[in-house]
């Protein structure tokens, strides 16, 4: 910062030096000019000059300059400048050669000390050389500074009544204040002759002097830490601070002084010897770890080639992996499609195993010969068999049953290896015949016609003939049966007899002939081939040793007479549509309709059910209980028999009793 740079009128006088300056170049770059300014221009320089003042740099208070100052010459300032000698800039870090330059040491220690400073810089480190060049110097505490002796006849006191003290960066505002005062101009000369005309004044040099007076200032601005000018007490103030500061410096000299005395007074040949000692020590311990730096760079250079070997391992076993994991996902995704292959075959192979029980379950003679009834008639595949009054069947469709019920015969025949005495089976559909073979041979139609001429009656008479040997071989048969396997016929047949009718149709009533054609009433526990059923249910089961299983069945007989006169159709076609329903639904494991007594018109009809659930369930849907509806109005009673169908643990037979509470089934 320049000293002055501050003052009021700074920018006049900027304008005033600039104009002498641009007045300068043109009289050096165009040669002689007149060397007496205008009038005009005299009188601006003045007035400029005039208006200049000065404040303190410190408290800003307005300052009157010695007469002294404003009348400076080059020549003084450039003395001024030469005492002062070469100029430090502020704040520039003293080196320590000169810092030993201004210590009043002897110059043996100081060349001692620059010898041991050249020789030590040769074996400083690269992170030495950045150190501050502070670190050269030995720091000494303030109580060995303190305990330096000092000069009772210096001035300033003892150390008592001294305190170190720091170069203040900013002296107090207050100051006596100057009055402002203003400068006369000076007086024009006098004139030397009236008689001849004086020459044009010269402009007082007014701005010379200020320009001097601001380069003096700089001078002092530039050595000091305050900006110059100043006024009398921020001066005084200085002045303090500054001997302070040079009586701390002044001891701090003294005291390093001292401590290199007390360091040279201390240090012996002994300590020579130790300290020399110590270097040698020093330097075997050098030389012991250079070895072992030596040792410790030939491990890392063996390391390293180790580390390298490592690493072409890991590239190698990171190749191995990437290939083991490719094959893995390769596997993977085979093995679920084998497994997704094995589901597929697996599903295939449950679904053929039940298609294969399923049809193991199923009996073919079942599906080709469909026996069933049709009101009072016994039907094989829909074809009624019998005549009752009311109701004419015709005879080719009687015909044609007695043709299927042949065939069957002779297929179950066939299917065992039954060979039948005296006769042999000859199914042609509705000409169908037996033939009688052994001492005479005769052979016996099974179709028959209602005429009545005399050959009718002899054709009449064999066809009687016929179904009796067709009972015959139904007889033979069923022995062949028992002699296999323990198994009861709920019909007896005696010659032309099933049961208590003859079958022969010749002066024979078409009712009785009728109901010899079907099962006759029987109690309800007698109505089935219970044994069969339970062989059945044993074919279920195979999976599960024989009489382990213990299982319970409900059972539902319905006993019911007909009205006379009553239409049969639309119940038989609503009990029909409720046993779709109960099928549908499960639980039905069998339905038998029945066939009303063609005399009384009792009737018989059963239902066998998982459970007593499953029943109840049923009575609530729309089809049973419209068939309910029709039984009521066409029966002239009914009644319900409940049972539980039993297969106890440890045998294989199955026991109807009675139900009487609670739940039934499985």
């Amino acid at each position: 910062m320049v000293g002055g740079g501050d003052t009021q009128e700074g920018s006049k006088t900027d304008e005033v030096i600039r104009r002498l300056e641009d007045r300068k170049r043109l009289v050096t770059n165009s040669g002689p000019v007149d060397n007496h300014p205008s009038q005009a221009t005299l009188d601006l320089i003045v007035t400029m000059a005039e208006d200049m003042s000065f404040v303190c740099q410190q408290c800003k208070q307005p300052l009157q300059l010695d007469p002294s100052l404003t009348e400076l010459t080059p020549s003084a300032v450039d003395m001024v400048a030469a005492s002062l000698g070469q100029q430090t800039p502020r704040n520039t870090p003293v080196s320590p050669s000169q810092k030993l330059a201004s210590l009043a040491a002897p110059s043996s220690s100081k060349s001692a000390w620059q010898k041991a400073q050249t020789s030590s810089g040769s074996t400083k480190t690269s992170s030495s050389k950045h150190r501050p060049a502070g670190e050269s110097f030995v720091l000494l505490q303030d109580s060995v500074v303190h305990k330096i002796p000092t000069d009772a006849g210096k001035p300033g006191g003892t150390l008592k009544t001294k305190q170190r003290a720091s170069t203040p960066t900013r002296v107090p505002s207050t100051s006596r204040k100057a009055p402002p005062t203003t400068e006369k101009p000076p007086p024009a000369p006098a004139a030397t002759s009236p008689a001849k005309p004086s020459a044009p004044p010269v402009a007082p040099p007014r701005s010379h002097h200020l320009a001097q007076t601001l380069k003096l200032y700089t001078l002092l601005s530039n050595r000091t830490d305050l900006d110059h000018p100043l006024c009398t007490d921020c001066t005084s103030v200085l002045i303090s601070a500054l001997t302070k500061q040079l009586e701390e410096t002044k001891r701090e000299r003294d005291g390093y002084i001292a401590f290199e005395r007390d360091v040279r007074n201390n240090t012996g040949a002994g300590d020579i010897k130790e300290m020399e000692a110590h270097i040698g020590q020093l330097k075997v311990e050098e030389k012991s770890v250079l070895d072992e730096l030596l040792d410790a760079e030939r491990e890392k250079a063996r390391l390293d080639r180790e580390l390298e070997e490592l690493e072409r391992e890991e590239k190698e076993l990171e190749e191995k992996e990437a290939e083991f994991w490719r094959l893995y996902n390769a596997n993977v995704l085979a093995e679920a499609s084998t497994a997704a292959a094995l589901r597929g075959i697996r599903a295939a192979q449950e679904a053929d195993a039940a298609e294969l029980a399923r049809l193991s379950r199923a009996n073919v003679y079942n599906d080709a010969f469909c026996i069933g009834h049709d009101g009072v008639f016994g039907t094989i595949n829909g074809l009624r068999l019998g005549r009752v009054t009311g109701v004419a069947v015709p005879w080719p469709e009687v015909n044609a049953a007695w043709g299927q019920a042949l065939l069957l015969l002779h297929t179950i025949a066939r299917k065992v290896g039954f060979v039948f005495e005296q006769y042999r089976l000859v199914p042609m559909g509705s000409c169908s015949r037996i033939e009688k073979i052994g001492g005479d041979k005769t052979v016996y139609e099974l179709f028959g016609s209602g005429e009545l001429h005399i050959g009718r009656l002899l054709h009449n008479r064999r066809f009687d003939y016929g179904m009796v040997a067709f009972l015959d071989c139904l007889r033979q048969i069923i022995e062949f049966a028992k002699t296999q396997e323990s198994v009861e016929f709920p019909h007896a047949i005696v010659k032309d007899k099933i049961g208590d009718a003859s079958i022969k149709w010749q002066f024979n009533q078409e009712e009785t002939w009728t109901r010899a054609l079907r099962f006759a009433k029987l109690p309800y526990a007698e109505v089935f081939n219970w044994e069969e059923i339970s062989a059945a249910y044993r074919s279920d089961v195979d999976n599960v040793a024989d009489g382990e299983l213990e299982r319970e069945w409900y059972v539902v007989a319905f006993r019911s007479r007909r009205k006379a006169g009553s239409d049969s159709t639309p119940l038989y076609d609503a009990d029909r549509l409720a046993h779709e329903e109960a099928v549908q639904n499960g639980g039905l494991l069998m339905y038998w309709y029945g066939v009303p007594d063609p005399v009384t018109g009792d009737n018989l009809a059963t239902c066998v059910w998982q459970s007593r659930a499953h029943a109840v369930a049923a009575n609530s849907r729309p089809h049973h209980i419209k068939a309910m509806r029709l039984a009521a109005a066409s029966f002239e009673y009914y009644t319900l028999e409940r049972h539980v169908l039993k297969k106890w643990k440890g045998t294989d037979q199955l026991e109807v009793v009675p139900y009487t509470s609670g739940e039934v089934g499985w």
